[in-house]
Parts: structure tokens; C-alpha cells; sequence
């Protein structure tokens, strides 16, 4: 693992100690390869594939006066695959890779209710911005019968940079507790070779997640004196 990203993973551990919230997910991610080789053709009936993903970060408010906006900072262990065959040649050919990404996010509280103020209990609804750096921790590729490291192989083994966007809901439990669910699609920017015309790729993901979000030190995020 390289430096940076060592020193990445140090900041938001850091970070964390100031947190309001700590969030735990995990979900099905269902990923498409866009692909293109040297000569620009892509590969027949390639099919997407449904893996799973998990994470961890911390969120808190923007401000006081901005308390309808949060930021997030976490990192996620992302499983993407694709598979396919030509009919011209009868080969079959999948892909398999395991990314570590680093997040920053943006969400914004559309709608809170009020019920919990009382009973501690209610929904919120966000909607949610969030880029990501992706480093490969581990692929292959199988052509055939014959599987293929992908580890320093241009297309996978460099840096992604993902944009998704997404909406979820937040049910809280107690005034330090909460559950959510989200969906969160996105592409990755092409990743290509290190001359014109090489081979390249683009990821194309959607993920459905759920998780828990604990309340830290003086925050009650289920306990809140404004109604929306």
C-alpha cells in the first residue's frame, strides 16, 4: 500500500476523534465494466456482476447555522466483478477486483421529522454527494480456464476517482442511535494506458446499503429542538 494512502487512512482516523457520529454499513454493489481495447471494441455480452461492500466514517454538522448539511469522511472495502463470452471465438472472460476507497461526503437533510423530539423516535431523508479514490487491493482476470493477476496492470492497479450521488433515510432507534438505508450510484472516470489509442476502462456502480450511526461525547443526533 502506498504512502499516501497510509497517510489518507491516518487523517480520518484522526478526524474521527472530533466526529458527532460513527457510521458502520455494508450492502450489495452492482457494477458494470465499461471496457475498450487498443482498437476501441469492447467485449461482447458483458454482463454485470453483484458483490458486496462495507465502510466506516464519521460524520458531523457543517455548522450550526448550516445543521441541514453534513459532511462525511470514512473509508470502504468495494467488490466489483463483470463477466461475458464471444460468441465469434467461444471464450469466456470475468473479472474480479477488490477495491479500498477513501471517502469524503456531502449529505443534506431534506426532510426531518419531529415525533422524536418526544418519543426519540422519527424518519429523516438526505440526499447525498460523494467522491471517492480507490485502490486495488487484490483482482484477477480469467480468460477461459487461465486466471491472470491484475496486480500492475495499468487499467486496474492505478488510483480510481468515483462520483456518485445518492438518497437514503435515517430511522432513529434512541437519541444515540440511529438506523439508515441508501442507494448510491455512480461512474468511475476512465481509467486509460499510458499512450493514445491503449485500452480503457470505466466502472459503472450502484449500491444498495444499510448500517448504524452512534451518536459521540454530547451529540444526540435523534434529539433535536428543530422541526422541519
Amino acid at each position: 500500500m502506498n504512502k499516501s494512502l497510509w497517510f489518507l487512512l491516518f487523517t480520518l482516523s484522526c478526524g474521527s476523534l472530533g466526529a458527532q457520529q460513527i457510521l458502520l454499513e455494508t450492502g450489495k454493489v452492482l457494477s458494470r465494466f465499461k471496457y475498450e481495447n487498443s482498437a476501441g471494441e469492447a467485449p461482447e455480452n458483458l454482463r454485470p456482476e453483484t458483490n458486496s461492500f462495507f465502510g466506516v466514517g464519521f460524520r458531523t454538522q457543517v455548522s450550526d447555522k448550516l445543521d441541514r448539511f453534513h459532511w462525511l469522511a470514512g473509508i470502504s472495502y468495494n467488490q466489483y466483478s463483470a463477466s461475458g463470452s464471444d460468441t465469434t471465438y467461444g471464450n469466456y472472460y470475468q473479472w474480479d477486483v477488490n477495491y479500498l476507497g477513501v471517502n469524503i461526503v456531502m449529505d443534506y437533510e431534506f426532510l426531518k421529522k419531529r415525533e422524536f423530539i418526544e418519543r426519540k423516535r422519527g424518519f429523516a431523508f438526505y440526499a447525498r454527494a460523494i467522491a471517492s479514490t480507490e485502490f486495488l487491493v487484490l483482482g484477477t482476470q480469467t480468460l477461459n480456464h487461465q486466471v491472470y493477476n491484475l496486480s500492475g496492470v495499468e487499467q486496474f492497479d492505478r488510483p480510481f476517482l468515483f462520483l456518485r450521488g445518492g438518497v437514503g433515510a435515517t430511522y432513529c432507534v434512541t437519541k444515540d442511535l440511529a438506523l439508515f438505508g441508501q442507494y448510491a450510484g455512480g461512474i468511475g472516470l476512465p481509467i486509460k494506458g499510458p499512450s493514445e489509442g491503449e485500452e480503457k476502462l470505466q466502472i459503472v456502480t450502484h449500491q444498495f446499503g444499510i448500517g448504524v450511526m452512534i451518536s459521540l461525547g454530547n451529540c444526540k443526533y435523534c434529539y433535536t429542538n428543530h422541526n422541519y
